[in-house]
Order: C-alpha cells, then sequence, then structure tokens
C-alpha cells in the first residue's frame, strides 16, 4: 500500500467540504420532501373544500331544477328527466345519462334563452356545471 503525504491541514479542509457538501444536499433534500408533503396536504385539502362545494351545490341546484327547469318546454320525458337528476344527485350516473342530461339541459338552456325565460336559465346553471363536473371527475381520476 502507498501512503500519500498529504499535509494534515488539506486533509481536513478536503473533510470539512466534503462534509459541508452532505449537509447541503441532505438540507435540500429535506426541503424537496417538506414541500412535497406540504404541496400533498394542500391538494388534499382543496380535494375536500371541492367535495364539500359539489355537496352544497347539488343539495340547492338538483331541487332548484325539479322545481323551475322540468315541464312545460323540458326537452325530455319528465319520467327521464326525474330519473337522471336523481342519479346525479346520488353520484350513480353513467357517463352516457349524463351526456343525454347535459344535452337536455343546454337544449332547454337554449328554449328559456329563446323565451326569454331568466329564471329557469338561472336555475340551469347548476345542473349544467354539476353535470360536466361528474363527467369531468372520471377523467380526472383515470388521469391519477
Amino acid at each position: 500500500m502507498i501512503l500519500l503525504d498529504i499535509p494534515q491541514g488539506i486533509v481536513n479542509f478536503a473533510s470539512a467540504v466534503l462534509a459541508a457538501i452532505v449537509l447541503v444536499v441532505l438540507t435540500l433534500a429535506t426541503l424537496g420532501f417538506r414541500f412535497l408533503f406540504s404541496l400533498q396536504g394542500r391538494l388534499t385539502a382543496q380535494e375536500t373544500r371541492m367535495e364539500i362545494l359539489w355537496e352544497e351545490y347539488k343539495l340547492e341546484g338538483i331541487p332548484n331544477l325539479r322545481r323551475g327547469a322540468g315541464p312545460p318546454g323540458n326537452p325530455m320525458l319528465q319520467e327521464r328527466w326525474e330519473e337522471l337528476l336523481t342519479k346525479l344527485e346520488q353520484d350513480e350516473i353513467r357517463d352516457e345519462e349524463a351526456q343525454e342530461l347535459l344535452a337536455a339541459l343546454l337544449k332547454r338552456r337554449e328554449q328559456a334563452k329563446e323565451e326569454d325565460d331568466v329564471v329557469t336559465n338561472m336555475l340551469l346553471g347548476p345542473g349544467i356545471v354539476l353535470t360536466k363536473w361528474k363527467l369531468k371527475e372520471k377523467e380526472l381520476r383515470e388521469q391519477k
């Protein structure tokens, strides 16, 4: 084994530099993990707020749709309208049904615009938002 004659001061300096580099790397890694966990917590909190908003919106929007945006003028049979609104309310609506409901809501909104029916148009808004949200929700889950 060949021993190098390295002055002790250089060895101490190299050790200190190496320790500083390790300390910086560990600090950056810790900060990175803290940031990721913080971000995850904020996203979870945001998802929770969205779920609460969804429930509140659903509690107010769907009953108003039933009362104010149904017949006359509804482009869908009343039984089917009620069935799809109930499924939307209970989060059991399938994509095809949501598309069907959305088409009826948009058609009804056009009729309300033509008739200058501001109240019906206003009541249709939450239904359109809820239906589009359900369609988007599945897409977002698939991306995760």
